[in-house]
């Protein structure tokens, strides 16, 4: 149980970590821009439980039909959890541009704020929708037990790709706001390619054999 843990609180403190980084960053900016950075985060935050739910959802489904040898189920559930999980989250980024000059003003009535978070709201939306197909990949891998791979993955991705990216077009090219969640975006293109790579590539026999001896061992 350990050993699969330890990589999946990896996964997941990596990709905090690294929101969090980027919320301090914009700090360096402005209070404005930390006010906007602020609220665009709390929305992105509270539409990410969707893509989360389906996740973990994805994660048992799929751990059950391992465990219990369907391997085939596991490949249509796995089909079925990616387009669930960029669906539902598309829709999700589609309301938040819509929504764009409703939304902040529900936290805020300063102008230069809400100029800056309406502005980035669909650089936002398009994020979601990254983020929501790395989380389903994370999903994927827990349910085969290869956590492993997840957090190697988000830990390249985010601190070795996506931050410096983030703080070279946001102080650099003076991209502001935009810069940082560019970077953000290029971090999980990179961590989704690498789990999605894996993924294509996965031996379901293995991953069978693989939770036959852990369920042994236990």
């Amino acid at each position: 149980m350990i050993t699969l843990s330890i990589p999946g609180v990896v996964n997941v403190l990596a990709e905090w970590g690294a929101f969090e980084l980027l919320t301090l960053s914009s700090s360096w900016l402005s209070t404005t821009h930390l006010a906007a950075q602020a609220i665009v985060l709390s929305f992105i935050s509270a539409a990410f439980s969707v893509p989360f739910a389906i996740s973990i959802s994805l994660s048992t489904r799929l751990a059950n039909l391992i465990g219990a040898g369907l391997q085939d189920a596991a490949r249509v559930t796995v089909g079925v959890s990616l387009f669930s999980g960029l669906f539902f989250p598309a829709i999700d980024a589609v309301l938040l541009v819509l929504l764009r000059k409703v939304l902040p003003r529900l936290m805020t009535t300063d102008a230069d704020v809400l100029v800056l978070a309406i502005a980035i709201m669909p650089t936002v939306g398009l994020v979601h929708i990254l983020d929501s197909l790395s989380s389903n990949c994370s999903g994927i891998m827990r349910g085969i037990g290869r956590q492993d791979i997840s957090g190697y993955a988000t830990v390249f991705a985010f601190y070795v790709v996506g931050l410096p990216i983030s703080f070279m077009t946001s102080f650099w090219l003076q991209w502001e706001l935009e810069g940082l969640w560019f970077g953000i975006g290029c971090g999980l293109v990179v961590t989704s390619g690498i789990q999605f790579m894996f993924i294509r590539r996965a031996d379901w026999e293995r991953a069978v054999r693989d939770a036959k001896m852990r369920n042994d061992r236990s």
